[in-house]
């Protein structure tokens, strides 16, 4: 793994806003797979107190460090 791709990479995106709101944590690549960790705050859900699927969707896409 090219570690200077990675490492750009995350710097772009932790500048980002919804890597912030999201509370980002990155812990690690394993066999080519990218391990992030969320936090859905409160901010995150719906009136049924789930969280919202854009919001879940705007996470998958945004954290993405490609």
């Amino acid at each position: 793994m090219d570690t200077s791709y990675l490492e750009k990479s995350m710097k772009r995106a932790e500048t980002g806003g919804t890597f912030k709101f999201f509370k980002t944590k990155f812990l690690g690549v394993q066999n080519d797979i990218y391990n992030f960790e969320l936090t859905f705050t409160s901010e995150s859900l719906n009136p049924f107190k789930t969280v919202q699927g854009g919001m879940i969707a705007s996470a998958l896409r945004r954290s993405n460090i490609n």
